[in-house]
């Protein structure tokens, strides 16, 4: 045990600033060990800018052996890498690390330069400690969540070293920003056996009145009650149907019913930068949640945080409307600097301008609603069937809408920097009820449509419009899949990418790395001028019958039945999913790959395999709000 006993001297300058302690010297390990100094010991990270940085000292050149571990609870599933540990140098092949890529942890080490990937097989639960680690014993890379291994791979050699800083939440190099809280990140220059009783890892029982004799030291943070407390299981403000007097608390804490407050603006009013605000079980719906702007939180680095409370499930937290910002009204500012997960929208959740730095998350909804809001993202989300009462509309036409500029008092805010990302979007035709498209675009600038499902949209998964002369500017299509489309009221439009219909030119689109269903493609309907600066990249497009829309540049797609557009297309006789004779540089959708989790490779029609959630979800639609979309 006396190898593991933690032996450091606390580096002034550092230690004040993020909780880090270092080593002076070779010293028994762990070498270096992070445990904040925020609250309960725990800190916590925006998964934009916020990071933690150590100093390069000769102990974190690891030579022969090594294990990393931290206790984390992520937040949200960001795309691509978010680090968690890593050492790092001024470009790639950092010497080591512990990442969330996609929301699936991975760990890696150098070794005699070559890049050891090991990388578990599910996401991490969100809103939940989990205990993290990687091992390297000189023959083997070992990856473990809570003392289970997740992963290996073999692997020998010396490690490779850097005299770039050690950092946790993120790295100065490529600005990888781990979302959620951390609360101790260790390093070890030898190899622990993870599946091995620690006992930093167990908790006193509450029965006992007598301590140990003497414990072990450990540099945990600890509460009254738990060692590593839940994050939902204490927060600034609650929310519950009955409400109460709505308290605002400056250190969190466990719900009091008598300060419970009676609605998500209540909350919001209530609320400073970097609140969480607990939602009770309940049914929300019969009132409409109205979020009013705040000037006080228009400047928050950390946004008001609402989401689901203890023993709170997204099918038993259910609201009907959520608006920040009224279509009908003209002077109401849309609220910003808010987020909002774990939660049944079976309605619409609108965003106005001017809201901005919205994030929703994790939510079952009927519509989503955008227009003049900035720094919006929605993902890891299930949207439809689409609720009949979308505004300006009055009817269902989509599930995603977003148009491009709205005016409040006499000034004009464009949409601006919307990211939708890893959503199912979904909907059977109903008859009788009107139902065009999953996602209707009239315009905007720089919006992100990425690693998306769409399935069973009535005519189109997604339709482009420009709408009153304001086109897009950067919008960008990738990572998708597209399902076959269910026909409908236009049983011959069966495209899954629309170029819209109205006679305006569209510009500034890139559609790149996503892949079709047999008999999907994409097109503008023979009916728009050619526009500028448009390109489809790489694609796999089941539609024999699309043609080459005039204007748009074509390059290494993969075509259904001898139809090319642009250089190093393939044309395949048969739709497999991955087809290596054809030629390596045209198959983006490897395994690993986010939209490789979509579909079993060479399915007949791309069989999914990839459930957001887990949720049970019935064969066919329409279905309940709350529920989830078939599996394939």
């Amino acid at each position: 045990m006396q190898a593991r006993k933690l032996i450091v001297m606390l580096v002034a300058a550092v230690a004040a600033a993020s909780g880090f302690a270092d080593t002076a010297g070779a010293a028994p390990v762990p070498i270096a060990t992070f445990t904040p100094v925020g609250k309960a010991g725990v800190a916590a990270f925006n998964g934009k800018s916020s990071l933690v940085t150590m100093r390069h000292t000769a102990d974190l050149k690891l030579s022969h052996a090594m294990t990393l571990d931290a206790r984390v609870l992520p937040s949200s599933i960001l795309r691509g890498r978010r680090d968690i540990i890593v050492k790092t140098r001024r470009r790639a092949r950092f010497p080591y690390g512990l990442e969330l890529t996609n929301g699936v942890l991975d760990a890696y080490v150098t070794i005699g330069g070559k890049f050891v990937t090991v990388r578990a097989s599910s996401k991490l639960r969100l809103h939940t400690w989990s205990l993290v680690a990687v091992s390297y014993d000189g023959r083997r890379v070992r990856l473990y969540v809570d003392g289970h291994q997740v992963g290996s791979r073999r692997a020998s050699g010396r490690l490779s070293t850097s005299g770039g800083p050690l950092q946790i939440g993120g790295d100065s190099v490529w600005g990888r920003h781990f979302r959620g809280l951390i609360a101790y990140a260790r390093i070890y220059n030898r190899s622990l056996n993870i599946a091995a009783p620690r006992p930093r890892r167990h908790r006193r029982s509450p029965t006992k009145t007598k301590p140990p004799a003497k414990a072990p030291t450990t540099t945990a943070p600890t509460t009254t009650t738990t060692p590593f407390p839940t994050f939902s299981s204490v927060a600034n403000l609650w929310v519950s149907t009955t409400g109460g007097n709505c308290t605002r608390r400056a250190a969190p804490g466990s719900q009091i019913p008598s300060e419970d407050c009676g609605s998500l603006n209540a909350a919001y009013q209530a609320a400073q930068c970097g609140d969480i605000v607990n939602i009770d079980a309940g049914n929300y719906s019969a009132i409409t949640q109205n979020l009013v702007d705040r000037s006080a939180l228009d400047s928050c680095s950390s946004p008001v945080v609402f989401e689901a409370g203890p023993g709170v499930t997204r099918s038993t937290a259910v609201f009907g409307t959520i608006n920040a910002g009224n279509y009908e009204e003209e002077t109401t500012n849309g609220a910003s600097h808010w987020t909002l997960q774990g939660v049944t929208v079976t309605r619409v959740v609108t965003l106005m301008a001017p809201a901005q730095h919205v994030v929703i998350n994790d939510v079952q909804g009927g519509t989503v609603y955008i227009n003049g809001a900035q720094n919006v993202t929605v993902e890891n989300s299930n949207w439809g069937p689409c609720y009949s009462g979308t505004p300006a509309t009055g009817d269902c036409t989509s599930n995603f809408k977003i148009d491009p500029e709205w005016t409040v008092s006499g000034v004009a805010y464009y949409t601006t920097n919307i990211d939708i990302f890893r959503n199912e979007f979904y909907h059977f035709y109903n008859n009788g009820q009107t139902h065009f498209e999953c996602m209707f675009l009239n315009g905007g600038v720089n919006e992100t449509v990425d690693s998306n499902k769409f399935m069973g949209c009535q005519n189109y998964g997604i339709f482009l419009q420009p709408y009153s002369g304001v086109g897009f500017t950067n919008l960008v299509i990738e990572n998708n899949w597209f399902a076959e489309t269910a026909g409908g009221e236009f049983n011959s439009r069966i495209y899954a990418v629309d170029f819209g219909t109205n006679g305006t030119a569209i510009s500034n689109v890139l559609i790149r790395y996503n892949s079709f269903a047999a008999d999907e493609g994409i097109t503008d309907d023979g009916e728009n001028p050619p526009g500028t600066n448009d390109a489809v990249i790489g694609n796999i497009i089941g539609n024999s019958g699309t043609d080459c829309i005039n204007g748009v540049t074509y390059a290494y797609n993969i075509w259904n039945y001898s139809h090319t557009c642009g250089p190093g297309d393939r044309d395949i006789s048969s739709l497999p999913y991955v087809d290596q004779a054809v030629g390596a540089e045209n198959f983006h959708l490897i395994p690993g790959s986010i939209a490789a989790d979509f579909v079993v490779p060479n399915a007949p029609d791309y069989e999914l395999n990839y459930d957001l959630d887990g949720n049970a979800r019935p064969a066919a639609g329409p279905r309940a709000g709350g529920a989830e979309q078939p599996t394939g």
